[in-house]
């Protein structure tokens, strides 16, 4: 909850670890009552450079006595910074949430290492944070890989070719009549206009656009479709790891 460079403190052991705000740290010896062993634990969970740090006992020690030591005399000089590196000033009381406010002098002398004033925020020094293992989990069923772009139908056909066992095509669908070579449910699902554009605004399609006046779109039934196909493969198969390729038309 604090920054802290060995630099900036006196008599402090030569193997004193700096950190930063939000760093996390595996304390693994205590016996010390000012100093600990720990170690920095990195982005991805490895323990790193090991090192001195201050006991949470030493850090709210030296903060009680930083905040009685705070200079409330007359003058525009600064006050010393806090923990968490501000300043306030004399004509400022409640100076941060690290300050405690004081309304004179006087009542410094009521403070001791052992207590808080009756308004002062409590000291944050470290917070306890628990270590959780992650397991990754193998995915047995099919996922779908929607492909965009110019190149789309070249890497669909690609991938189908190199694997059919591993991706398939979604049917795509379209309101314009089919070509003498082209054969309903195969190559496109064909469907009236009307019947598109409603199943459209009914949230049936993950994509949909018009071409020369004719619609186009691959809906979710022909995603789930080659999704349950593949189910069933996959129990044959040894579950492997199935995908689906989406490849849409050319719209504009």
């Amino acid at each position: 909850m604090f920054d802290y460079d060995p630099a900036r403190e006196a008599g402090v052991p030569h193997r004193a670890l700096p950190f930063f705000y939000g760093d996390i740290l595996h304390v693994t010896n205590v016996a010390d009552d000012d100093w600990w062993t720990a170690r920095l634990v990195t982005e991805s969970g490895e323990e790193g450079m090991e090192g001195i740090i201050p006991s949470k006992k030493r850090v709210e020690k030296k903060e009680r006595q930083r905040r009685k030591q705070v200079n409330f005399n007359a003058g525009s000089q600064s006050l010393p910074r806090g923990m968490d590196g501000r300043r306030g000033s004399r004509s400022q009381l409640s100076f941060s949430r690290k300050f405690p406010f004081v309304k004179s002098t006087d009542k410094l002398n009521e403070f001791t290492d052992n207590e808080l004033g009756p308004t002062e925020d409590p000291i944050m020094s470290y917070v306890a944070v628990e270590r959780q293992q992650i397991s990754l989990v193998p995915v047995n069923y099919p996922r779908p890989v929607i492909i965009l772009g110019a190149m789309k139908d070249r890497i669909n056909d690609e991938l189908v070719l190199r694997d059919r066992d591993r991706f398939s095509s979604c049917v795509p669908h379209t309101s314009r009549p089919p070509k003498p070579n082209e054969i309903d449910g195969r190559d496109y699902h064909f469907v009236s206009k009307e019947q598109m554009q409603e199943d459209v605004r009914n949230n049936q399609f993950i994509e949909a656009g018009q071409f020369q006046d004719n619609l186009y779109g691959t809906s979710i039934n022909s995603v789930r479709e080659v999704a349950e196909m593949f189910l069933v493969s996959a129990k044959e198969m040894a579950k492997i790891e199935l995908l689906i390729t989406i490849s849409t038309p050319n719209l504009i």
